[in-house]
């Protein structure tokens, strides 16, 4: 008897703690829901940052050309970046990573403002 009652402990105490493990894969995606929809916030506000970004960029690569390429280059990053804000809050942040990646950080800040050294001594 005392063995079944064993058993059936053990049972019961695996069964709770699949339980607590399923229970904490919704708040995962909770977070990640809430994390997803301050990006796009994030990204609606400041994705005009792109423009003085791509200038201050582009314009430390190359001064003669650099400020034309840096306008359009922020511009177009500047769209892409509010749309894909304006994407995670119209959709509550179920976009999961969307266009985002290494060459296309989650906010501006995060992106490069400065080339580096081996790009300046190709001049």
């Amino acid at each position: 008897m005392k063995k079944i009652i064993a058993v059936m402990l053990m049972v019961c105490l695996c069964a709770g703690y699949a339980v607590a493990e399923e229970k904490s894969e919704p708040e995962k995606s909770m977070t990640k829901m809430a994390n997803n929809m301050g990006r796009g916030f994030a990204n609606i506000l400041t994705g005009w940052l792109e423009i003085p970004r791509g200038l201050w960029y582009e314009g430390s690569r190359n001064p003669f050309y650099g400020q034309v390429v840096g306008l359009l280059n922020g511009s177009f990053l500047t769209v892409a970046r509010t749309v894909g804000g304006a994407a995670d809050v119209l959709t509550l942040g179920l976009t999961g990573p969307g266009i985002y990646g290494e060459s296309f950080p989650d906010y501006v800040w995060q992106a490069k403002w400065n080339p580096d050294d081996k790009m300046l001594d190709q001049k």
